[in-house]
């Protein structure tokens, strides 16, 4: 309904702009009185130019923005739409400082708030194992992290993660095992089936 009314407002200011704007020209300028005058030939182009300008401003210009948007949209999406995704520059800084304790603790904070986002687990996990040499707290980072992963390519690298804290910290190849089986069954005839496999020959001493 308000889009109606705007577009019927804006034809009526065309409307309204484009006769004052003859009434003008026919009284001022003598346009279309002497047809077969060059002089007046050129007013009267010139004048037929700017009323076209004249609809152009009030319908054409807006119509055009709004088809912009619109297919815009479609590639980009509008600011209302986008995910709002997070932000981990406190807990970064709070590395770069030293301060593994407290990055951990911006990052569990992220985790909290971003509950689908795998990277404060898997960094998280990076400075348990790395910097506060706990690797079960890593190991249990990388299956809260295994949990949510969504693409493909993460989900394989977090297994292949786990296998080898499985295998160093808790000399559990069994374990390991199973997370390459479950590579191979989720995403059979790909690289990381293939990945897979040539890490299951070597568990098994083959």
């Amino acid at each position: 309904m308000k889009l109606g009314r705007a577009i019927l407002l804006r034809i009526v200011v065309a409307l309204v702009a484009t006769g004052v704007w003859w009434w003008l020209g026919a009284r001022h300028a003598g346009i279309v009185s002497r047809p077969e005058h060059p002089a007046d030939r050129f007013m009267t182009l010139i004048w037929f130019m700017a009323t076209g300008v004249i609809w152009f401003v009030t319908l054409g210009w807006p119509a055009l923005v709004a088809w912009g948007e619109s297919w815009g949209s479609l590639f980009w999406g509008s600011d209302a739409s986008m995910e709002v995704r997070p932000q981990f520059s406190i807990a970064e800084a709070r590395v770069k400082q030293g301060r593994y304790a407290e990055a951990i603790v911006e990052y569990r904070k992220a985790a909290a708030q971003f509950p689908g986002e795998v990277t404060p687990h898997l960094r998280m996990a990076e400075l348990l194992l790395e910097r506060c040499d706990d690797p079960e707290g890593a190991i249990a980072e990388l299956e809260a992290a295994m949990g949510i992963a969504t693409t493909d390519d993460a989900s394989a690298m977090i297994r292949h993660r786990l296998a080898d804290l499985y295998v160093a910290q808790r000399g559990d190849r069994a374990a390991a095992r199973r997370l390459m089986e479950e590579i191979q069954q989720q995403f059979p005839n790909t690289k990381h089936a293939k990945a897979a496999a040539e890490r299951l020959g070597r568990l098994e001493g083959k």
